[in-house]
């Protein structure tokens, strides 16, 4: 048979060839080839992949890890402030136990409850106080022994031990009275340079996204009305200016205060300059947390508000109110015992036929003694629930201290109301 398979025309293949090399595709895989054979430029691989991590989505293992490390760092910060406080506190403890150590950390504490008061003036002060109250108590107890026809022997062997044991004693309290107080007052400033303290770096961030340097805008931003915290910022300020770190400077004023937010803040600034991150921005957040911790506290407390409300009734109305009743009662009690006394004589109560007899005893409790031990009581639950309060109120037992001479003051105010009330309303019945 004859073959009829027909022979490929070359030209019709060229021409076939042409139109498939005209294609935009084709042009861009021919334009891709050139700039891989081209010297100094790279290659297609490269390019492919320089233009998908350009357009490829964030993954969430980075976010993951960016969120993990900076975990790390709070945590790590806060170890390292814990730290700081506990050295401290076992430096306070161990320099409390020498003599020279216990007038420097007095020294120290007086330094920093606002005072420019040598120790040795402070112990002459307490010296003299202590001779003025001993010889204020002696002339009484003279007085009462002369009365009493007391031996002159036993007069001088009570004002000596007046002088001996008990100057001693008020030594000793006032020693204890005056550090109480230079601790509150510690503890006062403390409050009142966290109070300031957002209103200072919002301030301090302000100048420096104006363009101020750092020291400078710490020295700008500080206000009369900043207290506390005005002062001592100026002395950093002459502490860098004479040649001192700023960051020592700052750390050193930090140490100052037992508190966890400036030391936090501190830290917090320290890391942000060391790093070169933009310090105005971290100085804004700090202030931002500091506010939103005290509006969490504020919330904190007025949850447990029904709790306040029911200790402050019991301690200050329901107290006084029964003791003042129990007072009442046992007036009524001993009105009737004498008033059966006197009836019955001195055989006693009639025994009535059961052959039993009762001697009541008008004398067995005194009203007197009774008031001792309910003043007594009423006192001392005052003081313990308005430690409670203050405790629950502002989590601190020293920011609550003005709760304590309220809440005795009301307590004995309404019980002695309250006898005079229920003596009037009960005393027809004896």
């Amino acid at each position: 048979m004859p073959n009829t398979r027909k022979k490929d025309n070359p030209a019709s293949k060229d021409a076939g060839q042409k139109a498939i090399g005209n294609r935009p595709q084709d042009k861009l895989q021919q334009h891709l080839k050139d700039n891989d054979n081209a010297p100094g430029k790279e290659p297609k691989k490269l390019q492919l992949e320089n233009i998908s991590n350009i357009f490829r989505k964030p993954s969430k293992k980075t976010d993951k890890r960016e969120e993990e490390s900076l975990k790390e760092k709070d945590e790590n910060i806060e170890k390292e402030i814990k730290k700081e406080i506990k050295n401290i506190k076992r430096k306070e403890k161990k320099e409390k136990k020498s003599l020279a150590a216990r007038r420097r950390w007095l020294s120290e504490h007086i330094e920093k409850a606002g005072f420019d008061i040598p120790v040795s003036k402070v112990n002459k002060l307490i010296f003299y106080a202590g001779l003025i109250i001993v010889f204020l108590l002696t002339i009484p107890l003279v007085i009462i022994s002369i009365r009493n026809a007391q031996s002159v022997v036993g007069i001088i062997i009570q004002t000596l031990l007046l002088w001996s044991l008990g100057f001693a004693v008020a030594v000793a309290i006032l020693h204890v009275a005056f550090r109480s107080f230079i601790d509150i007052k510690v503890f006062q400033r403390k409050l009142s340079v966290e109070e300031v303290l957002p209103d200072f770096l919002q301030l301090t961030s302000a100048n420096i996204r104006a363009g101020m340097p750092i020291d400078r805008a710490l020295w700008m931003a500080v206000r009369p009305r900043f207290g506390v915290l005005a002062k001592e910022i100026e002395n950093v300020a002459k502490c860098t200016l004479s040649g001192e770190d700023l960051h020592k400077s700052l750390i050193n004023f930090a140490n100052k205060y037992d508190s966890i937010i400036l030391l936090r803040s501190v830290h917090l600034l320290n890391e942000g300059i060391e790093a070169g991150g933009d310090i105005g921005d971290l100085l804004n957040k700090i202030a931002n947390n500091i506010q939103e911790l005290r509006t969490m506290k504020k919330e904190m407390a007025a949850n447990v508000t029904t709790y306040v409300i029911f200790i402050s009734f019991a301690a200050i109305v329901a107290a006084p109110f029964l003791f003042g009743l129990s007072h009442e009662l046992l007036n009524i009690v001993q009105g009737i015992a004498t008033n059966v006394a006197e009836s019955s004589g001195p055989q006693g109560m009639p025994s009535g036929g059961i052959g039993i007899s009762m001697n009541i005893d008008s004398d067995n409790i005194k009203i007197s003694d009774y008031q001792i031990f309910a003043y007594t009581c009423l006192i001392t639950s005052a003081f313990f629930s308005s430690i409670i309060v203050s405790t629950i109120t502002k989590g601190n037992v020293k920011e609550g201290l003005q709760y304590i001479p309220v809440f005795v003051g009301v307590v004995v105010i309404i019980y002695y109301i309250a006898i005079k009330a229920l003596g009037l309303m009960l005393g027809g019945l004896v």
